[in-house]
């Protein structure tokens, strides 16, 4: 289970702690990642994994949004 890519957070060390009843905040239909992570590693008997730290993602070398330029589609006709 990806926490980078399953948590809209992207978090790496752990839950927000926004979750409503094992549910992630930012859409309460999808179970939170780290609940699910947490009951993979239990079954496993691997809980210990959870107290390593993950470091800080470089993200400077990514790609950068672009800017986009978008026309009102409001514009009064003449």
């Amino acid at each position: 289970i990806c926490p980078h890519t399953q948590c809209p957070k992207s978090l790496l060390n752990g839950p927000c702690g926004g979750m409503v009843n094992a549910k992630c905040e930012v859409n309460l239909e999808n179970e939170c990642a780290w609940i699910m992570i947490y009951r993979r590693l239990k079954a496993q008997e691997r809980l210990d994994v959870l107290k390593r730290i993950a470091p800080p993602k470089d993200h400077s070398n990514g790609v950068k949004p672009r800017t986009v330029i978008v026309e009102s589609r409001n514009k009064k006709q003449s």
